[in-house]
């Protein structure tokens, strides 16, 4: 879940969609929404946290309820991701707006 993630992923697909010999997509057709990075960002990390600061100091209740955070997070990510990576097969509704293109 990191900001990598959500840059090579559209290449990925860019690359894919060509090899499959597919049209070029808006790029921003291809991005993972900038408004899911910092939920996921932080569901992830203070989950984590919880999870580590509640098994260190006994507290079952707090471990629990980060592992619940990390997990939501994580789903929250694979949703996302999934639907990146579902342009290599599915052709995006185009917008009437010129946007860059990748190959």
């Amino acid at each position: 879940m990191s900001r990598i993630s959500y840059k090579l992923f559209p290449g990925f697909v860019a690359a894919a969609r060509s090899e499959r010999g597919r049209g070029a997509v808006p790029i921003a057709s291809l991005g993972v929404p900038r408004w899911a990075q910092a939920p996921i960002f932080g569901l992830v990390n203070a989950g984590l946290g919880a999870t580590v600061a509640g098994l260190c100091a006994g507290w079952p209740t707090a471990a629990f309820a980060g592992s619940i955070g990390v997990t939501a997070g994580g789903l929250t990510y694979v949703a996302v991701v999934a639907r990146t990576l579902a342009f290599a097969l599915v052709d995006p509704a185009r917008s009437r707006s010129p946007l860059p293109v990748l190959p």
